[in-house]
């Protein structure tokens, strides 16, 4: 039958290992997250990037639309400048062509800068939409891999956490109790090794007569200053006084 020392030192392990894969877990989910707002970002820039180039080109095709009425004005007012009979008639004329004239020629400008600029836009989205797909691959790829890791720490937590609750019945109080409050306040080890007359979890100097105890009785004691189950490894002991 094991002692309580042997009980309580696999029950540590147990707890370890349980507290390593929760931290797991919770990277895990971190990750996952991070990943999931990644994804919502890149899809608002694309989206913001489409709604841009999309009014770039409806500007583009009411300019375009603009310049159509334009020409037909302009087309218009030629022909009726051919037939005017009067000076004043013909100065009018002219002036509103003139003024036409000049408003067609600043919408062409216009008109050219928004083609080059949707241009430019354009093919700086298909290299983005590359680059967002080789991106979202990569992350898909990921998160499925965190997806399975994070199902495989949980079930083992399942499985750890059963095992915890087992030994430390089979432990039995007040050792049981004791352990209990030990992890839920400080960190592991909470069963600690007494090395050199010093607790390992705290690093205080032990009394004598404590550290005597530990020797010839081969269990546990609480640390006077932080409370840890302390013990003396006996074989190691042992095999110094050889």
């Amino acid at each position: 039958m094991k002692t309580d020392l042997e009980q309580l030192l696999e029950l540590q392990q147990v707890t370890a290992e349980l507290r390593r894969q929760r931290e797991r877990v919770a990277a895990y989910s971190r990750r996952l997250q991070e990943i999931e707002l990644a994804s919502k970002r890149m899809r608002a820039e694309n989206a913001e990037r489409e709604a841009k180039l999309g009014a770039l080109k409806k500007e583009w095709l009411e300019g375009e639309l603009e310049l159509k009425t334009l020409e037909e004005k302009l087309s218009g007012l030629r022909k009726r400048s051919a037939v005017v009979r009067t000076p004043k008639e013909c100065e009018a004329l002219e002036h509103e062509i003139a003024t036409l004239e000049e408003k067609r020629s600043k919408l062409e400008e216009r008109l050219l800068v928004l083609m080059e600029e949707a241009e430019r836009l354009e093919k700086a989205e298909e290299q983005k939409k590359k680059e967002e797909r080789d991106f979202t691959a990569e992350l898909v790829a990921e998160r499925e891999r965190l997806i399975e890791a994070h199902k495989q720490s949980s079930e083992l937590i399942k499985v750890l956490t059963a095992d915890e609750a087992r030994m430390l019945q089979a432990l039995g109080d007040p050792i049981a109790q004791i352990y209990s409050r030990l992890v839920t306040k400080a960190e592991l080890p909470v069963v600690a090794r007494v090395e050199k007359s010093t607790c390992s979890g705290c690093g205080t100097q032990l009394p004598i007569h404590l550290v005597q105890s530990l020797k010839t009785s081969g269990e546990v004691e609480l640390c006077p200053h932080c409370h840890r189950l302390v013990y003396v490894d006996t074989r190691a002991h042992s095999a110094s006084d050889d």
